[in-house]
């Protein structure tokens, strides 16, 4: 009797990113450092809207961006937005990642944004908890509607006056890990012996 062993190759999950255009907000660049008040869809493939005033700061203040060199300001006056539009596949699940930043100082400041992507619409609150920039990596599970997604951040509030910072954005999709009943069944499969004749 010969005996063969079939082998079968496990599973495994892996996340894929998904292009969001310009995710750091360095483009364009050629301020040195400061800050600057924006004009209408200042950042390469960002669209601005809202009320209000949104910055772009180049380590004004000696207060770095979290990725690259420069960032989002939001709190400027009014309720100001951003949003981009990304492909996506119809009832895929996705993570969105980003740093969201405030400015503390002698007084506790606190600072949120509005998030709507997807089936998610979540108000992001972040607190600094030191002197500096404060920044907060953050990350929401959303699932998509169509082939493409509106990803949209609007200013909401701020408590003590600073800086409500926004950069780093990321949009991954992960395979889902097997389950520990299909990992038993591979094993099983595994082992089988199949009898040549």
């Amino acid at each position: 009797m010969k005996y063969t062993l079939i082998t079968l190759a496990a599973l495994s999950g892996s996340a894929f990113a998904q292009t969001i255009v310009n995710s750091s907000f360095e483009n364009p660049s050629g301020l040195v450092t400061d800050y600057q008040q924006v004009g209408t869809n200042y950042w390469t493939g960002w669209t601005d809207g809202g009320t209000g005033s949104l910055q772009n700061i180049v380590n004004f203040g000696g207060l770095p961006a979290s990725d690259g060199a420069q960032w989002v300001d939001f709190a400027g006056t009014g309720k100001p937005s951003l949003e981009q539009d990304f492909a996506t596949t119809a009832g895929q699940r996705y993570t969105i990642t980003f740093d969201r930043g405030v400015w503390g100082d002698q007084d506790v400041k606190t600072n949120s944004l509005r998030v709507q992507v997807g089936n998610l619409d979540v108000v992001d609150l972040v607190t600094a908890t030191g002197p500096g920039m404060n920044w907060v990596t953050n990350s929401y599970d959303f699932i998509a509607a169509g082939t493409s997604t509106n990803l949209k951040f609007t200013f909401e509030s701020q408590d003590g006056g600073g800086l409500a910072g926004l950069d780093n954005i990321r949009i991954t999709t992960a395979v889902p890990e097997p389950s520990s009943t299909a990992l038993l069944g591979l094993g099983g499969l595994a082992l089988i012996l199949r009898r040549r004749k």
